[in-house]
Order: structure tokens, then C-alpha cells, then sequence
């Protein structure tokens, strides 16, 4: 009858390259972190987080710094210490990062069944398409160079540096390009009515 391996046997037979150790330290740990992480995260956050991806992550994290050299383990009570605070630590990243003010997992309207606006909301039509189409073609008459340029790279959804990277200009002269781009559409719909 074989003896069952210490963790700290595996995590040497691992560091030495012994795929068959991993796997082991795996099955050994797996469930019990993945339950761990799971009994963490709310209900929302579960939404977007998947307790098998921390898991995964963990293991990732641990099996790298084993191959580095930086656990040094002696019994199996101690690796799992190590596991667990290495999960805690996971848990707790992806908690803030889903936490953090644009991304607040708590501040999410759940989508009802039909969208509040959708009897107001259509397709545009024809007529809108001419009529959107007439008044770029207005704007880039306005405009010199480097502006039509400009104009493209803003509506495509390019940040002011991003534009200016690729004009080789200034992030103030991209911005003041778009500032005047306003005025001119300002004065547009001003005078129209």
C-alpha cells in the first residue's frame, strides 16, 4: 500500500516539473476552496463573478509561486492556511473591483422584461438618415484641417489623447477643435429655431 504524498512533497514534485502532483494538490483542496469562495460573494456579485473562476485564480497564483520558490511548506494544515488566504485575498480583490464606483455591483437596476421606453423608441427612418446625413455634410464645410479628422475620431469614440496620438497634435488643440465643433452646432440649432 502506497502512503498518500504531504502537500509538501507535491508542491516539490510539482516545482520539479511533475504535472501528476498538481492534479493531486487539486483534488485535494479544490472543493472545499471552491465552497469557500462561493459562501463569499452575494448573490449579485455572483452574477458576475463565477466562484470557479477565483478558484482557477488561486490555483494559478499558487501553482506559479511553488515554480518561483516562495512557499515554503511543512505539513498539510499549512498549506491549507495558505490556500484559504490566498482565495480570501481573490475574494476580496474581486469584491472591490466590482465594488469601485462606475462598477458598483449594488447600484444595478435589474432590466425588466420590456424597456421603460420602447413604445417611443424606434428605428430610424429614412427622412432621419438624410436629414443626419445633410447636417454632417454641413459641419465638415465649417470645418479646415485637421478637424474633419478630428470630428471622425471623436465620433468613432476615440478619448481627446487618443485623437491626438494619432493626429501628431496637442491634446488642447484636439480639445479646442471639439469645443468649436459644439459652438458651430450650437449655433446650428439656434438658429433654426
Amino acid at each position: 500500500m502506497s502512503a498518500i504524498p504531504s502537500a509538501n512533497d507535491l508542491m516539490q514534485q510539482w516545482a520539479a516539473g511533475e504535472e501528476s502532483a498538481a492534479e493531486l494538490l487539486y483534488a485535494r483542496y479544490a472543493q472545499r476552496l471552491l465552497a469557500l469562495a462561493d459562501s463569499y460573494l452575494s448573490a449579485k456579485l455572483r452574477q458576475r463573478v463565477d466562484p470557479d473562476d477565483i478558484l482557477q485564480s488561486v490555483f494559478r497564483t499558487f501553482f506559479k509561486r511553488v515554480k518561483a520558490g516562495q512557499y515554503a511548506i511543512d505539513h498539510s494544515g499549512a498549506l491549507w492556511r495558505l490556500l484559504v488566504q490566498i482565495t480570501l485575498n481573490k475574494v476580496r480583490g474581486q469584491v472591490q473591483f466590482h465594488r469601485a464606483e462606475m462598477r458598483d455591483v449594488d447600484a444595478e437596476i435589474p432590466l425588466t422584461s420590456t424597456p421603460p421606453f420602447s413604445a417611443q423608441m424606434s428605428e430610424p427612418g429614412l427622412d432621419e438618415g438624410i436629414a443626419l446625413t445633410d447636417e454632417l455634410n454641413w459641419l465638415v464645410r465649417q470645418l479646415q484641417d485637421p478637424e474633419p479628422v478630428i470630428l471622425q475620431l471623436w465620433w468613432q469614440g476615440y478619448s481627446v489623447t487618443e485623437i491626438a496620438r494619432q493626429i501628431g497634435s496637442t491634446a488642447s488643440t484636439v480639445q479646442r477643435t471639439r469645443n468649436h465643433i459644439r459652438q458651430l452646432l450650437k449655433q446650428r440649432l439656434l438658429e433654426e429655431f
